[in-house]
């Protein structure tokens, strides 16, 4: 089926948006931080051990997961020494682990305790997938993930006890002919068997034309469909370069709303999170607003990296977090009451960041309403520091309530 993409008006899509002051909560929000470092054959979470190999990374290429007020946070750990050929955060499979830490107290306190059903989650191969997956299990948890953001492929694993033990991981055949298709966990359970995912597809990451898609599974999770596109050419750009790493949610009526991670070339470059609509059950998308838009002196600092999009629970109210990677480093939030067209106030999280390379924020809300943000992250002059060009990164959690910024 053919599927056909509208627009707002142009003046819409160039309108700035209006510069206002921020709404700081760093003086309200006690954060806590985890510091990975290897002990016993495992992994420990403290600030306490050995300054080398500490490098926790991009929540947003795992998950946290919520049942009340227990979280589970999915992760990568990235073993690292002060060797010359060091990789700065190498990602790809044998350089780095899927991780997974526990909180049973709604975010204070987190444990990796195998016992606890945290720890190491191994990344072995399982084939296709042979029976479908149950997605209203109150138990479940699943995630679908690349192997690497250039090449590709991706691949879903699940659990079905909270994430103690996992299934997978299950090949992933995602019809369209896109190489690669780079799947995060950002997908929409309709029923039993019925899921959404959303997931940018077409092109590198270094290469015109990526922008996020959409397929659905009716059977569990055994056959896939693909729906078609969700981003539009962003008409504002100079050199629109790619879309990726979609954030979606679905509204009380039904309504899908998407923000993406887009970035602009040429002179200047553009970071940019706009925000797309259908109303039509995914058929065809609208561009409504925007997140944020700025203007920046070179690729990668600034707003570079991605948001997640979450509702407040019983509303519509949209809750976007994401992180601005200038100097200082600040964790932020933003709402909307009216599907995205228009966003409040920065709210800052958090603005001790020593560094362009964190963020990837995930967000969860807790039994109490409260939600809970993580991202990795660095501070100047970090004590951890193992030399000038080994930072560590941590798990940065902050628990605030949005309902009362």
């Amino acid at each position: 089926m053919k599927k056909t993409f509208t627009r707002l008006s142009l003046a819409l899509a160039l309108a700035l948006p209006t510069v206002a002051a921020p709404i700081d909560l760093t003086a309200t929000v006690d954060p806590i931080d985890l510091y990975p470092y290897p002990v016993d054959g495992g992994l420990s979470m403290s600030p306490d051990g050995p300054d080398s190999n500490r490098y926790a990374g991009w929540p947003a290429n795992g998950k946290l997961f919520a049942w009340d007020n227990e979280l589970l946070l999915v992760f990568a750990y990235v073993p690292s020494d002060d060797t010359p050929n060091d990789s700065f955060h190498p990602t790809g499979e044998g350089q780095s682990y899927t991780w997974s830490i526990r909180s049973l107290d709604g975010g204070q306190t987190w444990t990796d305790d195998p016992e606890q059903g945290a720890g190491l989650i191994p990344r072995r191969g399982a084939g296709k997938l042979t029976s479908p997956i149950d997605f209203t299990d109150p138990e479940l948890a699943l995630m679908i993930q690349m192997t690497d953001s250039q090449t590709g492929p991706s691949r879903l694993i699940y659990s079905t006890d909270r994430g103690r033990t996992w299934t997978g991981y299950h090949q992933l055949d995602l019809p369209g002919g896109f190489d690669p298709i780079a799947a995060r966990s950002d997908y929409l359970i309709e029923d039993e068997l019925t899921l959404r995912l959303f997931a940018n597809a077409g092109a590198t990451k270094d290469e015109d034309g990526t922008t996020p898609h959409q397929w659905i599974t009716r059977d569990g999770g055994l056959s896939w469909e693909l729906l078609g596109r969700t981003g539009l050419d962003i008409p504002n750009l100079p050199e629109w370069v790619w879309s990726i790493m979609p954030a979606t949610v679905k509204l009380s009526d039904g309504t899908l709303v998407q923000a993406a991670r887009t970035k602009g070339s040429g002179r200047p470059f553009f970071n940019y999170h706009p925000v797309h609509r259908s109303t039509d059950g995914g058929a065809t998308w609208e561009l409504v607003g925007e997140v944020f838009r700025e203007e920046i002196p070179r690729s990668g600092s600034g707003y570079h990296t991605p948001s997640d999009l979450d509702l407040i629970p019983g509303t519509d109210t949209l809750v976007c977090t994401f992180v601005d990677r200038g100097s200082p480093g600040r964790m932020l939030a933003k709402l909307s009451t009216d599907q995205g067209v228009t966003w409040g106030d920065e709210i800052v999280l958090r603005a001790d960041g020593g560094s362009s390379d964190i963020g990837y924020p995930e967000t969860v809300f807790r039994a109490d309403g409260k939600a809970v943000t993580v991202a990795y992250w660095n501070i100047p002059d970090d004590p951890h520091a193992w030399s000038p060009h080994h930072n560590p990164r941590f798990l940065a959690f902050v628990i605030w309530d949005p309902r009362s910024p």
